[in-house]
């Protein structure tokens, strides 16, 4: 697994490589260059062995670089000492994971989910690279800034996940041959959904609508369908002039968002219908394809600019309806209820319990970080406890099994009273054959999970307005949530109801 540090924005990396200042000294104009270098070593780690000389020479890598790289590449090599030498299991050559993280601490931080993720993804052999360290953040369009450089090194028959960083888990056990059949999995569901547009981009699909950015532009706003050029630039969510309007624009989008899913699905009731840009799968051609045509700003809200896209160019996404390869929670429904995967078999992975899938990455839009750290403990791994926000008694999902063997005990206790009263016992007491009258009463018995001793650790991800859907003004957070069809959906639209599931 592979962390990159790319410390500009927006400049190509030839000039990157290059780049000083006359102003700094002699000492500083090193360091600067030293930093301006971690870029190409970020392209060299992506690159084959065979090929990086071709990698340096075609980005322009200036020979102070050169030495800069290969430098860090024997200090890394010996920082490791013997593990380096060690044996491991190589990683798929079929995918390769894309992360999107400014803070470059959380990969250290072992309560962080980009932490777990990425000592999951060792157990799943599925390459990981996290770029973006220590980037200034400036809105949603940030990440689409640094990733072609990266996407033209790949080889482009490895199917590429660009995910979030700080809201997602890996949904595999700490089981390798069960970690690496949830990539298979994945790799086939993504073959299923794509096999009528077989140059799309796969991208999750969730239950909740809409960006406050969507507020402000029509579905046909984004893009011209003949030029794909772009005619108009997103806002950012929740920030001062980018407020939610429940209004005509939302409508229009909740109405397409339904339509597009009937079609593709033939189904009139669907409960994920729309895009969430958070979790995507694609090849680099397909990648960079649509990196071209949504011409995305660092501060435009990616969400709105990629539902614009599907809306003009319906080719080239397709949403993962069934929750098949991506799972989003649902955090309008709460932390009980919205908070939709569970186990069901040990040394398995998370099912949605409301569909049965197991999708191979989990996702928690809307800031639900609670649901995050429960399913991470689920897993198996450490959390940072922020569930206890809500339920400061504990893991809820702890808590209720808790009261319900307490109930159980109840239950028994009841029925061992009920049979003494109805049985005299006799004077050498041969007592009561507790298994039988548990039978008897069709009660199961659970065995009731004490809960651990959790450390207290502190929150972060206050990263900039991330997950800002219908933030308003005066309303706090305001969300369409549409279960209608047909007619009743749009006099429901049209008459302003409180649309309810």
């Amino acid at each position: 697994t592979f962390s990159l540090r790319i410390s500009r924005n927006r400049v190509s990396l030839g000039h990157l490589a290059r780049s000083s200042q006359p102003s700094l000294t002699n000492n500083n104009r090193i360091g600067h260059r030293r930093d301006s270098c971690k870029n190409c070593q970020a392209l060299v780690q992506l690159s084959s062995p065979e090929n990086i000389i071709t990698t340096m020479v075609l980005h322009k890598v200036s020979l102070f670089c050169f030495i800069f790289v290969v430098a860090n590449a024997f200090a890394d090599a010996g920082a490791t000492g013997d593990a380096a030498a060690t044996p491991t299991t190589p990683f798929r050559n079929d995918v390769h994971v894309l992360m999107y993280e400014t803070d470059s601490t959380l990969e250290r931080d072992p309560s962080s989910p980009l932490h777990f993720f990425k000592e999951r993804s060792k157990v799943a052999n599925l390459k990981t690279t996290v770029f973006g360290g220590d980037l200034a953040y400036h809105g949603f369009g940030d990440k689409y800034q640094t990733l072609r450089p990266l996407l033209e090194l790949m080889d482009r028959n490895k199917l590429v996940i660009l995910a979030d960083a700080r809201d997602v888990a890996l949904n595999v056990p700490e089981n390798e041959e069960a970690a690496m059949q949830a990539v298979d999995r994945f790799m086939e569901a993504f073959k299923k959904l794509t096999k009528d547009a077989p140059h799309a981009v796969v991208m999750s699909a969730e239950s909740q609508c809409c960006v406050s950015a969507m507020s402000h532009a029509h579905p046909r706003d984004y893009f011209d369908p003949k030029t794909k050029k772009r005619m108009k630039r997103a806002c950012s969510s929740g920030t001062e002039g980018c407020w939610y309007d429940e209004n005509e624009n939302i409508y229009s989008w909740v109405e397409f968002m339904y339509e597009r899913a009937h079609n593709d699905t033939g189904l009139d009731y669907i409960g994920d219908v729309y895009l969430n840009a958070g979790l995507m799968a694609g090849y680099p051609a397909d990648l960079i394809n649509m990196l071209d045509v949504i011409d995305i700003g660092p501060s435009e809200d990616d969400q709105a600019v990629l539902s614009g896209l599907m809306y003009s160019f319906p080719d080239m996404i397709v949403l993962d309806y069934d929750q098949e390869m991506f799972g989003n929670n649902q955090w309008p429904r709460g932390l009980v209820d919205g908070c939709v995967f569970e186990t069901k078999e040990p040394e398995s992975p998370l099912v949605h319990t409301e569909i049965g899938t197991q999708p191979l990455i989990l996702h928690t839009p809307g800031k639900f970080y609670g649901c995050l750290d429960m399913l991470i403990e689920e897993l198996g791994g450490t959390s940072q406890q922020r569930y206890l926000d809500s339920h400061p008694e504990g893991n809820p999902r702890v808590v209720n099994k808790e009261h319900e063997g307490r109930r159980q005990l109840r239950e028994i206790d009841h029925v061992v009273s009920r049979k003494k009263e109805k049985e005299s016992q006799s004077a050498n007491n041969k007592g009561i054959d507790i298994e039988s009258l548990l039978a008897e009463a069709g009660i199961e018995i659970e065995t009731p999970t004490a809960p651990s001793n959790y450390g207290n650790y502190g929150q972060y991800g206050q990263y900039g307005n991330y997950g800002n859907y219908g933030v308003g003004r005066s309303t706090g957070i305001e969300t369409v949530y549409v279960r209608l069809d047909g007619r009743e959906r749009r006099e429901a639209l049209r008459g302003r109801r409180t649309l309810t599931r």
